[in-house]
């Protein structure tokens, strides 16, 4: 996503090199998610399904689907059980936090992208969103200190709402 807010397109190449490098660092990774294109459905599942190949020596199971607006539910549902993996939902907030619940009615594993405010953690728990990803809220926290307590609280709210929430 920074690359595309950058205005730059990472190539197919790129985004494999970077992922079988995180894949490096952080070997025991739970899951990696699939190359995509930012905005453009079409042409993100073109690259999600080519790189399957690839990123077959990391196991499968561990590659999400990407899912933005625009792409099929039933595709992007079917291609996750087959591999029995789960589904990285990105887009639109409005869209995505539907989306993430339609997939989760699946019983499917369903991670959401970009979530920068307790009322969207508070949406993606009554979902039952599996996790979650935020730069915002760390972002928050280096610049204002005195508000960290008010974050780590945010989280932990999530995690409480959430179905099956986690122990302390």
């Amino acid at each position: 996503y920074p690359a595309y807010r950058d205005g730059r397109e990472l190539s197919f190449v790129e985004q494999l090199d970077g992922l079988f490098r995180s894949l490096e660092i952080f070997p025991d990774a739970a899951w990696i998610v699939a190359p995509d294109v930012v905005a453009e459905p079409r042409r993100s599942w073109a690259r999600t399904t080519r790189s399957l190949a690839e990123l077959a020596p990391a196991g499968l199971h561990r590659v999400l689907v990407p899912f933005q607006n625009g792409m099929d539910l039933d595709q992007v549902a079917s291609l996750a059980r087959e591999l029995e993996s789960g589904v990285f939902v990105g887009g639109t907030l409005d869209w995505k936090l539907s989306a993430a619940a339609r997939l989760e009615e699946r019983g499917l594993y369903v991670h959401v992208g970009r979530v920068a405010s307790d009322a969207q953690l508070a949406a993606c728990a009554r979902h039952g969103v599996a996790s979650i990803d935020s730069t915002s809220f760390l972002r928050r926290q280096h610049h204002n200190v005195s508000r960290r307590g008010d974050y780590l609280q945010s989280f932990e709210r999530y995690a409480r709402r959430r179905p099956g929430a986690l122990d302390d």
